[in-house]
């Protein structure tokens, strides 16, 4: 893993950062970064007046036109702070961001994602009136980050406490969430497991839970652009991925026990499709689906639709790539 600044050439912070500033805030963009979702959230970015913050951006050299990006708003933004990380995954990306970082409130966001500047006030504002340890994952109970969200700020909403249920119950493709962290809870707390490929997120706030560092949690989920250029869908967690955050969910609440068996049969459901979508053979899409109905019979007739679904996806050849045009002699 390269961690040191980038060279001068492609990439370097804007001419007018001002060294001295301290700022309050650091938001870190990571993860998977597609040039159209990465340009939405530096652009979201531009509106933030105060307070002062820094923007640091993981590049990850997944796409040569993601460096371009930065280049663009490098010029434009003075706080912008890139940071060329090749091949690191996004819980990764997210740490070395943490670990550049130098405000007193961190914000992680997924490109894609398009800040709300009153509704950032709102939740370092939260943040601020909290304890020493207090931390606030961007629930739209006191304002919405995300401003897709046609709901108005409320900063002196009650939030509701983040539970186990709401953290594992919704581990297929959607938005990631947006988290604004205090200082002092991600040192108390520790970063993301980077031996997660995805929902290193949902791990992290069962681990968080599990710690009690006495934080305040709640949660919301951003949503996705109708013009397609919002979040990227995270991927579905693997099955050792899964059972690791269902085992840790249900210690911190038995309750969620009887659960656990009709979740984990969507899960594979939906593993099965999306793993035959990118190419897996279609007899590791029959064997996942197989593990579903073996997990919860019950799908065969409670949820007959989705099933029958997920055995054609499972049978469905995978979409080939269309190769680009040959190019013609000069």
């Amino acid at each position: 893993m390269d961690m040191t600044a980038p060279d001068p050439g492609p990439l370097r912070a804007g001419a007018g950062a001002p060294d001295w500033t301290v700022p309050a805030v650091s938001i870190i963009v990571a993860g998977p970064a597609a040039p159209d979702a990465l340009r939405e959230t530096l652009a979201s970015t531009l509106a933030i007046a105060a307070p002062a913050h820094e923007v640091i951006v993981i590049d990850t050299g997944t796409d040569p036109a993601t460096t371009e990006v930065l280049r663009d708003f490098i010029r434009l933004d003075p706080f912008l702070r890139p940071l060329r990380a090749r091949g690191l995954n996004a819980a990764a990306a997210r740490n070395a961001g943490a670990a550049l970082a130098r405000g007193r409130a961190l914000v992680f966001v997924a490109p894609g994602a398009r800040l709300r500047p009153e509704g950032l006030a709102a939740r370092l504002t939260a943040v601020e009136r909290g304890p020493d340890a207090a931390l606030v994952v961007a629930g739209d109970e006191v304002a919405p980050l995300d401003d897709r969200s046609d709901r108005l700020p409320d900063p002196d909403a009650v939030t509701r406490p983040l539970t186990p249920t709401a953290v594992v119950a919704d581990l297929d493709p959607g938005g990631r969430p947006l988290l604004v962290v205090s200082r002092a809870a991600w040192t108390a707390i520790g970063g993301f497991d980077d031996s997660l490929a995805e929902a290193a997120v949902e791990d992290w706030l069962l681990r968080a839970m599990a710690l009690d560092p006495g934080a305040v949690l709640t949660m919301d989920r951003p949503r996705a652009s109708r013009s397609g250029l919002g979040a990227a869908p995270p991927g579905l967690p693997s099955v050792r991925a899964w059972e690791r955050l269902w085992a840790r969910a249900v210690a911190l609440d038995p309750a969620l026990a009887p659960a656990r068996r009709p979740a984990r049969a969507r899960h594979r459901r939906a593993l099965a499709v999306a793993a035959r979508g990118a190419g897996a053979p279609a007899g590791v899409a029959l064997r996942l689906l197989a593990g579903a109905v073996r997990a919860w019979p019950g799908m065969l007739w409670r949820e007959p639709r989705a099933t029958v679904g997920a055995l054609a996806g499972a049978l469905r050849a995978p979409a080939r790539r269309r190769a680009p045009p040959p190019s013609r002699p000069d």
